[in-house]
């Protein structure tokens, strides 16, 4: 029987591609110019697509920017998915924490404080945290002997994405206070509330 490749495809690299450029250019016009400071037309313009194809992937500009976090949840989702069964789940957290400060450091990062001003925004990040919330959960339910329908699970998925975002938001509003090392350590910190190897 045939293997099937979890690699994208050439079509699907350049799909991928092009979100990510859309997203990381219009971070990118915001930290210049506001969030009102640019149009779509600005960003397709320089980004060298058709609004058509910004229209394939985002419906406005606030989803666009927001799919930043996308990129950041699936980094981490990814370790957690490719780690052995019998790796410790606390362990495995401090892995996870230590890459998503790691990724999150090296992104623009300047959309999040526009939120607390910009309504749409602020929707279209919690857009995408209730995906996030679904998957952490899926994945706890995966790594423990607990079914997915079990409180826990999605008490602990609603606990690890606004720790998470509160220690981000903090480090954001303190100017990056510290650097990676500054949030992974509250990021550690936030998370040490709770003994996930008790789930197991």
């Amino acid at each position: 029987m045939p293997t099937v490749s979890t690699v994208p495809g050439l079509r699907e690299q350049k799909k991928l591609s092009t979100r990510a450029a859309l997203t990381e250019q219009a971070l990118r016009l915001a930290d210049e110019r506001g969030y009102d400071g640019f149009t779509i037309a600005d960003l397709v313009d320089s980004v060298g697509v058709s609004r058509r194809t910004f229209s394939n992937y985002f419906a406005g500009k606030a989803e666009c920017l927001a799919a930043i976090s996308d990129s950041w949840m699936d980094g981490a989702l990814g370790l957690i998915e490719s780690a052995p069964a019998d790796r410790s789940l606390t362990a495995l957290l401090r892995e996870v924490l230590e890459n998503l400060s790691e990724q999150i450091v090296n992104s623009r990062t300047g959309i999040l404080a526009m939120a607390d001003s910009e309504p749409e925004l602020a929707a279209a990040l919690g857009a995408c945290e209730l995906v996030h919330g679904e998957r952490v959960a899926a994945v706890i339910s995966a790594r423990t002997s607990l079914a997915a329908d079990d409180i826990r699970i999605s008490l602990l998925a609603e606990f690890a994405l606004s720790a998470g975002r509160a220690c981000i938001q903090r480090w954001v509003m303190r100017d990056r206070a510290g650097g990676r090392e500054g949030l992974a350590r509250d990021l550690d910190l936030a998370f040490s509330l709770i003994d996930f190897d008790r789930l197991t």
